[in-house]
């Protein structure tokens, strides 16, 4: 069977490390469900291989190939990266949180 459109075997968990996405509801220790892709979607919460490791964050698609990685702890904080300079490992599909 498929698991959001793609293979169950394809799908993965990821355990929050911190809780740099606490305003978007993603705290530490939650497992977010990754549907792998290599393709940027606007607007979306994604997994990304960055130079400080994979982290998540929310991506705005700019112009000249460019991304806006947002996260939100105490704050918004947002900074530009070239598409080159990351690698984006999935989109996160599902949030299962501990109550």
């Amino acid at each position: 069977g498929k698991i959001e459109g793609a293979p169950a075997e394809k799908v993965f968990y990821f355990q929050a490390p911190d809780n740099r996405m606490r305003g978007f509801r993603v705290q530490k220790g939650d497992l977010v469900l990754v549907v792998p892709t290599q393709a940027a979607e606007d607007g979306a919460m994604m997994l990304l291989d960055t130079p400080l490791g994979k982290q998540l964050y929310v991506i705005k698609i700019l112009p000249r190939y460019q991304l806006l990685l947002q996260t939100f702890d105490q704050q918004n904080a947002s900074e530009v990266v070239a598409m080159s300079d990351v690698r984006i490992i999935g989109k996160c599909v599902r949030l299962e949180a501990e109550l």
